[in-house]
């Protein structure tokens, strides 16, 4: 099979460019001119370059695949200007659809996010793929970002394009690069002592990208589907990463809005310098309204089983940038 990966050369594209290779496919990987495309310089990759916001590169990208799977999702780094931000969400979703239309509709998987299911009334109630969007006060823009692109998705399948809906839950392991994501390598350096407990659901990007495969081949157009791992806490998230590390865990909890406020004010300061904050508040954000979900409707319409414990998880996601570090920063001590 014939596969287009757009964002490919980011941490859940590079991941599913890896699976697709694995499962026997032929992949052209989709990414931004000029963007390092290290990790995806593989047999059986054909990197392509273009741009989300040009309908007819996307067309010539997709032209003669079977699959597209759309991995390129947008994650501000920073949270002003929020009108702005969304309506490129929408307008990049326009342009991705309209040259998939152009290049034969092809099956599409579009990777959407946890944050637009929404949050269950009862905590004790893990959140399902029946919940609609209901997040109100977030601080940040990727929520509605990630909204109108679902929806126009949805609307597209609606309209008898076959568009498939996977929700990812917080993913970790090999290929983390973003520079948003900082916790590891603090953990990993003793620079965050202070840490905030919420629940969450985490899952191997491994598995997420197998599932993304799974919702391409056996994914009901027009559906969601979530992709979760275990329903834990961040608390346990850390103390995960420093056993595989051999450092000590973050030891002093704090409440969440001194977590928010100070991710607000990194950014804040951080934007006189044209700049991110060292912790975007958009992350601190998806923590804030993370949830446990049920993903039982994947196990069930797609036979998605994750295969890695968090543990294995965090073990290899530490040892992979002790081997490879962030792109910027110095490796991790061995």
């Amino acid at each position: 099979m014939d596969v287009l990966v757009l964002g490919s050369t980011g941490f859940i594209g590079t991941n599913l460019v890896h699976e697709c290779l694995g499962a026997g496919h032929t992949v052209r990987g989709f990414h931004l001119p000029g963007h390092d495309t290290t990790r995806i310089q593989l047999p059986g990759v054909t990197p392509v370059p273009g741009n989300l916001f040009d309908a007819q590169s996307v067309a010539r990208a997709a032209r003669g695949v079977d699959v597209v799977f759309h991995a390129a999702g947008p994650y501000p780094r920073v949270s002003f200007g929020w009108k702005r931000s969304v309506e490129r969400a929408a307008e990049s979703a326009r342009c991705v659809l309209a040259g998939c239309r152009e290049a034969g509709s092809p099956r599409l998987v579009f990777t959407s996010s946890l944050t637009t299911i929404g949050l269950s009334r009862d905590p004790s109630v893990p959140a399902d793929e029946t919940l609609e969007f209901n997040i109100s006060g977030a601080l940040t823009p990727y929520f509605q970002m990630k909204k109108v692109q679902e929806d126009a998705f949805r609307a597209a399948a609606a309209q008898g394009y076959p568009a498939i809906i996977v929700n990812p839950t917080f993913g970790f392991g090999p290929y983390d690069e973003k520079p948003s994501r900082r916790v590891l390598p603090d953990v990993m350096r003793g620079r965050m002592p202070f840490y905030m407990d919420f629940p969450i659901n985490a899952v191997d990007i491994r598995d997420m990208a197998r599932g993304h495969l799974l919702a391409a081949s056996r994914g009901v157009p027009g559906q969601r589907y979530l992709l979760g791992g275990e329903n834990t806490t961040f608390g346990h998230i850390l103390e995960l990463v420093a056993q595989a590390g051999g450092v000590q865990p973050p030891r002093f909890r704090v409440p969440a809005v001194l977590g928010v406020a100070g991710a607000a004010a990194s950014e804040i300061g951080a934007s006189f310098f044209h700049r991110a904050g060292r912790y975007p508040l958009v992350g601190m954000e998806l923590l804030r309204f993370s949830q446990h979900v049920d993903d039982s409707k994947a196990a069930r319409e797609l036979g998605y089983a994750p295969w890695y414990d968090l543990a294995t998880t965090m073990h290899d996601a530490v040892e992979w940038l002790r081997e490879n570090g962030r792109r910027g920063e110095p490796r991790f001590p061995g």
